[in-house]
């Protein structure tokens, strides 16, 4: 009440009603009506996000429980494969398919992480330089994979709105475009255009899309009893650019390879 009587507006969560212990939270969106210099009115709304709040909580307690026993087991478990490997010559094919295994699954456990943290942070898409993110995202990929040829053609800046995953998902889409690429050379060319929305393309040489990938990043696809996905990596692209309030189109090239296009909103500048 003291922001809004000094005539500035107000966005806050918090909780409320005593008889529940607090139980109960709100959000709060407030802004002064300002007439001659003076707060006259104040509009706004108040509305009940306890639901929310209570999934968020409990999906930060599943992350907790999960990462912990994974990241513990999977050590025990990658650490005896290569011991194995040392060891035992005799089964070293079978240990390295283990070790693996494990390193994909503890992958898997980083990437299910960034989504939780994507859905739980609570905070809406705000201002970002698209151009920034993904130079950034960029040499994260050519760090971990120096024999990739990486092509990067951005204007000076490309403002946008975001959430702040926006960067995780970048880099999983250029990254994915080098690990599922049979070529010996993997070429990633990216591309970053502002017009009447700011767009990211990244385009590669490597094998197309399976078609229930491809409608996992469009939003075509929901999850269900048949559903089989070779990981988590296109479910955190699509549900952070959905958050970010974009768009994900995928095509084949007649080139061969694929070519992904995110739209963003074009902030102005």
């Amino acid at each position: 009440m003291d922001c809004l009587v000094d005539g500035q507006s107000v966005e806050m969560e918090y909780r409320v009603d005593a008889a529940t212990e607090y139980q109960h939270w709100v959000w709060v969106q407030a802004e002064p009506i300002i007439e001659a210099g003076d707060v006259v009115r104040i509009a706004g709304f108040a509305r009940d996000i306890t639901d929310r709040r209570r999934r968020e909580r409990q999906l930060a307690v599943m992350d907790t429980l999960l990462r912990h026993n994974v990241r513990n087991d999977m050590g025990v478990i990658i650490g005896n494969a290569e011991l194995i490997e040392e060891t035992a010559p005799e089964a070293a094919d079978r240990a390295a398919v283990i070790r693996r295994t494990g390193e994909n699954l503890l992958s898997s456990a980083e990437k299910q992480r960034g989504i939780i943290e994507a859905l739980t942070d609570g905070k809406s898409s705000g201002p970002l330089d698209l151009t920034a993110v993904v130079g950034a995202g960029v040499e994260t990929v050519r760090d971990r994979y120096p024999d990739a040829e990486l092509t990067l053609s951005t204007p000076e800046t490309a403002p946008t709105c975001g959430i702040n995953a926006l960067e995780a998902a970048v880099v999983e889409l250029i990254e994915n475009a080098v690990t599922h690429n049979t070529d010996d050379c993997p070429t990633v060319d990216v591309t970053v255009a502002v017009d009447d929305a700011v767009t990211l393309t990244v385009e590669d040489n490597g094998v197309a899309i399976p078609t229930m990938e491809a409608s996992v990043l469009t939003g075509d696809h929901e999850m269900d009893a048949l559903y089989h996905s070779s990981g988590l990596g296109f479910w955190l692209i699509y549900w952070v650019i959905e958050l970010s309030e974009g768009s994900i189109a995928v095509e084949t090239r007649e080139a061969g390879g694929n070519r992904i296009r995110v739209t963003l909103p074009k902030r102005d500048r």
